[in-house]
């Protein structure tokens, strides 16, 4: 078990890691797949490595990432789920400019029109008042545009900010960049994009709101950073599957993770850590 903290019996560890029922969790981003690793989920020995990140709302807890991988186990019947209960102060969202694969200028001229009232770009006249935003967008050998989106419920994801990506998603894809240049002995071909994206800038407050209204955000188009994370906890599935009662399974994690403390099995990490796959 790997720590980004201070390790020990009085370790915010204890506190913040837990059993949740499977209903108490929302997620902030929609899925349209099932999450491409099931075969694990068939093991006798099958496990959850990490605790899932979440974060208080109310009387529930909103999925801070592994949207596919929360809904593929859920849909395998999973009732609970060991989770990281993250503080809010230490959660920080990323606004990252996205590459645009497949999806070019004709095909955002033709969503415009489709629903041009909710999305313009480059309007001689900039909307006015709070129900619009204002997004980047570029493609190949064109000048960057700005791209209005209209956000009449100021609560969770725009609506055109779903209408845009589902848009994208039908036509291609969009992904994190990577500067060929960069990296320029790769074994791997790096996808030449057609264009990109900068989204306006969000807050911890739109991805609660989004997971409660469930008007959620495109997934992976907003990245969540937590500054404390508890990794590897292995729980075993068979113990979720089981009919015990919640208490039960809640005491199982208890004494595992006093058993790897004791058994000198976990480690501390200070600073960045960066898991390359998780």
């Amino acid at each position: 078990m790997a720590l980004a903290e201070q390790s020990g019996m009085d370790s915010p560890m204890h506190s913040q890691v837990r059993i949740l029922p499977a209903e108490s969790i929302l997620p902030f981003e929609w899925s349209d797949g099932l999450n491409h690793r099931t075969s694990e989920l068939q093991s006798d020995d099958a496990v959850v490595h990490h605790p899932f990140a979440v974060v208080s709302s109310n009387d529930s807890f909103v999925l801070l990432e592994e949207t596919a991988r929360f809904q593929t186990l859920c849909q395998a019947g999973i009732a609970h789920f060991p989770v990281q209960v993250c503080s809010g102060e230490s959660v920080g969202l990323v606004g990252e400019r996205l590459a645009l694969i497949g999806f070019g200028a004709d095909d955002l001229g033709r969503l415009i029109a489709a629903h041009s009232d909710q999305l313009c770009v480059n309007p001689d006249r900039e909307p006015s008042g709070s129900e619009w935003m204002k997004a980047a967008i570029q493609f190949s050998n064109q000048p960057e545009s700005r791209l209005w989106l209209r956000h009449s419920t100021h609560t969770g994801c725009p609506a055109a900010l779903s209408i845009l990506f589902r848009g994208i998603r039908g036509k291609g894809a969009y992904i994190r960049i990577i500067d060929p240049s960069a990296h320029p002995d790769t074994p791997f071909k790096v996808m030449a994009p057609s264009g990109w994206i900068s989204l306006p800038s969000f807050g911890l407050d739109d991805v609660m709101a989004a997971a409660v209204s469930e008007r959620l955000f495109p997934p992976d188009a907003i990245r969540i950073n937590c500054a404390y994370r508890v990794l590897n906890i292995d729980f075993p599935m068979s113990v979720l599957r089981s009919d015990i009662p919640l208490e039960q399974k809640q005491a199982f994690l208890r004494d595992l993770m006093l058993f790897r403390e004791q058994t000198c099995r976990t480690s501390l990490i200070e600073g960045r850590v960066y898991i390359l796959n998780r």
